[in-house]
């Protein structure tokens, strides 16, 4: 993004200030603590957020008569240009006020049942000033939670921490819409915004971009031998995207939620026992947190995460691992249970086409390298976006032998095959 006199660029980093980091500190460690140095450090891999940039601060403090370091993780508009202005404003705005009004009405409900906070990180500052956003954030490695690898499948143990807590956060956002039930959509309109809707056109704009990633996985679908059917009912519904996207969202009354709709794996953090088996999980970025039926945040996790083997085999265990839990907040809040398990199941199969559609959009973004991953920073237009990705995609299909089977036993559970 160019400065405001037609120089050079403006970086990212450069919207960190001292003020931002000692606001941070502060705010983790009290006022008693004395800024000393910041540094900023790498700390994601290229293609892992395609809506912000993310990068560590490295903190040096003195608190007490002795010296300390700390980390944050910041959270920077990453500065697109004109084509990507409108977007990130509501992205950030979406993602800060989650963090500033729905994460602790959301908390409040759970702990006034006696249960744990939200598994999510912490924010010590956040700035919505336009087109100079910025989130600082615990960073949740020195409490000993890794990244997934975005590459891999999830097994069951570790969909079974997802599940839990994404039930908790589904749960207790039942309950905050039932205690502020006649102004909840006036207090958080911009939990009903979505990048189909956000602005006038925008709805267009989405048919098309969402149309251009079917059309990469039609042409996919028609290298490989025995999927033209497959390929044929991908052409199907690109005119009709738009229209599944909202059915596939529209809510009714008992699965009405506050729903992350980005639940991909490198979403997740992971903590682990002695014997490497996950414990605790932490969930990330919330910047397109959306009111939706809460199957298509299970559908997204079940299509984008796990494999076909684990979606066929263990889909009713997992929905009942997700219920129990979500059951479990709504007796420890004295609330009944708004559905059944059986209604639960019918919910999912209803909109578990959103899923679909999600994974076969994501997934080659998810699996890609460094740098077989389209570059949002020079994105010129959708149409050079789209033939760049229909390239990385053949040729990761090619090359990558966790790629194929994940991609195309989505069709194989269709019966498209």
């Amino acid at each position: 993004m160019p400065d405001s006199d037609g120089g050079k660029a403006v970086m990212p980093q450069s919207l960190i200030k001292e003020e931002h980091v000692l606001a941070a500190l502060t705010a983790d460690r009290g006022v008693s603590a004395q800024l000393i140095s910041w540094s900023l450090q790498k700390f994601i891999e290229a293609g892992e957020n395609a809506t912000s940039f993310v990068i560590c601060v490295q903190v040096e403090f003195s608190q007490n008569g002795k010296k300390e370091r700390t980390n944050y993780i910041a959270k920077l508009n990453p500065l697109r240009g004109e084509n990507w202005t409108d977007f990130m404003r509501m992205a950030f705005k979406k993602e800060i006020r989650f963090y500033n009004e729905i994460e602790p009405a959301l908390t409040s409900q759970l702990k006034n049942g006696g249960l744990d906070a939200l598994k999510i990180p912490r924010c010590f500052f956040a700035s919505l000033q336009q087109d100079k956003e910025i989130i600082l954030q615990e960073d949740l490695r020195a409490q000993g939670f890794q990244k997934y690898d975005r590459r891999k499948t999830m097994d069951i143990s570790h969909a079974t921490v997802v599940l839990q807590e994404m039930a908790r956060f589904h749960a207790s956002s039942f309950l905050l819409q039932a205690a502020e039930s006649q102004d909840f959509h006036l207090k958080y309109d911009y939990l009903f915004l979505h990048w189909s809707n956000y602005k006038p056109k925008s709805g267009e704009t989405y048919r098309v971009v969402m149309a251009d990633s079917l059309d990469n996985a039609r042409v996919l679908l028609e290298t490989v031998d025995g999927y033209g059917r497959a390929a044929e009912w991908v052409e199907s519904i690109k005119p009709r995207v738009l229209n599944m996207f909202k059915e596939h969202t529209t809510t009714t009354p008992p699965f009405s939620s506050v729903c992350h709709f980005d639940l991909v794996n490198n979403n997740f953090l992971f903590r682990y026992d002695e014997p490497g088996d996950p414990v605790d999980v932490r969930i990330l970025d919330f910047q397109m947190c959306y009111v939706a039926s809460l199957a298509t945040d299970i559908a997204e996790f079940f299509y984008t995460c796990l494999s076909s083997h684990d979606r066929k085999t263990h889909l009713d265990r997992l929905l009942f691992i997700y219920f129990a839990s979500f059951s479990n907040v709504l007796k420890a809040s004295g609330k009944a249970i708004p559905f059944t398990y059986k209604e639960l199941q019918d919910e999912y199969k209803a909109k578990f086409l959103y899923g679909v559609v999600a994974a076969i959009c994501k997934l080659p973004i998810i699996v890609a390298e460094e740098d077989e991953i389209p570059d949002m920073d020079s994105y010129v237009d959708q149409k050079t976006f789209s033939n760049t990705q229909q390239s990385s995609m053949i040729t990761m299909i090619q090359k990558y032998n966790n790629f194929q089977p994940r991609f195309l036993s989505i069709f194989k559970e269709l019966n498209l095959t």
